[in-house]
């Protein structure tokens, strides 16, 4: 029964939800980027995004207000008749709860209510709720997070489980898969386990799961994803090696893998299940290589043979999605990259291989959870493949991994390039002592010689910046509302992302400085990430330049940034001198307060030809489904 503030059944607040779930695909659509379009009228519609996106986000503010931020944010308590329901709906619709946000600040609320009723039972299902959240926002940055909520949740879950309902239990079991996906797909990302853990994380997963099996109604549709979370979690731990590095097994594990994955390949047939077969043939081949018993030649090809198996398709809705088929390919692509260490011919593999899964995370349809999906297998499978494309390729894909996904990120990306490009061509005319040790150079004379190539330089740098943000999805699409706290903290996480993915590509080595160190002071005082030096850097200029050219598009993007007023450039320029030496380098700033035609040129290009820039990279993007640069 709905009262003045929030409802007192799951019904309710699920009507009431799906409500506002459907403003949220309205939204979607809007900050959607359609390639069937014109580009006069995508521009036209871009040009207008913003202030749509605003209004859509005010009246979803007002909608919630009532009962949902009359607890939250003006603090009144919470009863358990409208508590109870509520987190009885979250529980149940955790993984496909549309606003991140909203979910997140809903749990803790009703996190900090259940503690004072002493019902760990509740405190249990709040951890299910954030747990999705931290999935959704980024895995990699909130590994921590996520292993000490499952660790409190499941002894909460085995404790009562004989208490709970059957409902109640099946949802439960996700917080097995939880911890199954994170131990197998992040074992090489701190906080570290031994791995005699895995075993024994794995024998209990499987333990409580055969009890659920066996006591539960598995013909209700709820528990219809019991057989995937069987196959799921026992390919996961056949997979440990591959992610690992098999040294660090004995080879009585090795040999106990192998007879798991052998029984469980006579259960698929190719003809009958050609996904079943070809993983279980491919964990079967991998820890035969691992055990000496085959060669990687050998491995390569009958490893490509399951692959020619596969059905090669695209996801384009929710509905068509194919998770069995996409593993398949994920996990053929990770054994490629162990194989190619003793078997060079795998590189030809590697390319056909990514180019499919490209082409899949591509065409992705757009919503909360399949963002984090594509978020989460291209960070674990596409960009540590990247490295073996052919060179003049490495670069077009980076960006297009952000083409159909982070629109935003690509306009902003390009805008900040040619933007360091015009403040660096006027350094090096000015000041080319300024640029001394970048690239080397040794003398004003050479910066002047090697002028192109430090503009290239840059130009490229600073597409790169941001790359690390292909790893959160979700958070980068939020352009239309200020960030809140945890999905701030995940954007802070990005330079060190941008760090990791170049260190993986040794070809892009050279631009790590700027994609870490853009967001630390020119002082080196603060900033993020804290343990990166930026300032004893030979191309700490660079650094300099791109960081307040990424502030000066932020603070004049009309386009793309509805949630904070479009500012001048004398206002920004302002700003700029009063963090002149700390903040900012003074070095940067002085060159732009000095030279009213630098500040002519950075007004016109970013207060009256930003919509050129962004229709000619839609043009672009339009005709090759990519930016050639």
């Amino acid at each position: 029964m709905e009262g003045e503030h929030g409802f007192t059944t799951r019904e309710e607040w699920q009507n009431y939800f799906q409500i506002y779930f459907d403003q949220i695909r309205e939204l979607e659509e809007i900050n959607s980027f359609q390639m069937n379009k014109e580009p006069q009228q995508w521009l036209a519609d871009f040009s207008t995004k913003a202030q749509k996106l605003e209004k859509k986000y005010q009246e979803q503010s007002a909608y919630l207000q009532q009962h949902v931020y009359y607890f939250t944010r003006e603090g009144h308590p919470w009863t358990k008749n409208v508590a109870d329901p509520l987190l009885s709906f979250l529980y149940r619709y955790s993984t496909r709860f549309e606003d991140i946000a909203a979910a997140y600040e809903l749990a803790r609320s009703l996190y900090t209510f259940y503690e004072t009723q002493n019902d760990p039972v509740a405190l249990m299902k709040c951890d299910m709720v954030i747990l999705s959240v931290y999935f959704f926002l980024n895995v990699k940055c909130l590994k921590k997070e996520i292993m000490e909520l499952y660790q409190h949740a499941i002894p909460i879950f085995e404790s009562f489980y004989e208490q709970l309902s059957e409902e109640e239990k099946s949802l439960g079991m996700s917080f097995y898969d939880f911890q199954s996906f994170i131990t197998s797909e992040y074992v090489n990302d701190p906080p570290f386990l031994p791995v005699s853990r895995f075993f024994e994380e794995y024998e209990n997963r499987m333990r409580m799961l055969h009890r659920f099996q066996a006591e539960a109604d598995m013909s209700l549709p709820l528990n219809s994803v019991i057989p995937y979370f069987e196959n799921h979690w026992t390919s996961s731990f056949l997979r440990l090696t591959i992610h690992l590095n098999a040294n660090n097994f004995t080879q009585k594990q090795l040999h106990m893998q192998l007879s798991i994955a052998r029984q469980l390949k006579d259960q698929h047939p190719s003809d009958e299940s050609p996904e079943g077969y070809a993983k279980y043939q491919t964990l079967c081949l991998m820890l035969e290589y691992f055990l000496k018993e085959k060669s990687a030649p050998a491995v390569h090809q009958e490893i490509m043979n399951c692959e020619s198996i596969l059905p090669h398709k695209r996801f384009c809705t929710f509905e068509e999605y194919d998770d069995e088929n996409i593993d398949c390919f994920n996990l053929i692509l990770s054994c490629m990259l162990v194989l190619i260490t003793d078997c060079p011919d795998c590189v030809h593999s590697i390319r056909q291989i990514f180019a499919h899964l490209l082409d899949v995370y591509n065409h992705f349809p757009s919503n909360t959870f399949m963002e984090s999906v594509a978020d989460i297998n291209t960070s674990l499978y596409l960009i540590p493949a990247v490295r073996y494309l052919e060179e003049d390729k490495i670069l077009p894909t980076l960006l297009q991994l952000t083409v159909y996904r982070q629109p935003q990120t690509l306009f902003h990306s390009v805008i900040l390039s040619r933007c360091a490009k015009i403040v660096t061509s006027h350094m090096i005319d000015q000041h080319p002592e300024y640029l001394i040790g970048v690239l080397s150079c040794q003398s004003e004379a050479e910066i002047n010689r090697r002028k192109d190539e430090i503009l290239n330089f840059i130009e490229t740098g600073a597409l790169l910046h941001d790359i690390g943000k292909i790893h959160c999805t979700n958070v980068i699409n939020m352009q239309y509302r200020k960030l809140v706290d945890i999905e701030f903290q995940v954007i802070k996480y990005h330079p060190v992302s941008s760090l990791k993915i170049l260190q993986q590509i040794p070809s892009l080595h050279k631009y790590i400085g700027i994609a870490a160190g853009h967001h630390k002071s020119s002082d080196g005082s603060y900033g993020y990430p804290s343990d990166f030096d930026a300032v004893n850097r030979p191309d700490k200029i660079l650094i300099d330049i791109i960081s307040i050219c990424d502030s000066l598009d932020a603070a004049t993007d009309y386009l793309g940034r509805s949630y904070a007023r479009t500012k001048t450039l004398s206002q920004v320029l302002g700003e700029l001198q009063a963090g002149s030496g700390t903040r900012y380098s003074s070095h940067v700033v002085n060159l732009i307060s000095d030279s009213p035609k630098l500040q002519s040129e950075l007004e016109q290009f970013l207060l009256h030809h930003r919509e050129d820039v962004c229709l000619e990279v839609y043009q672009k993007i339009k005709q090759s489904g990519t930016l050639q640069l």
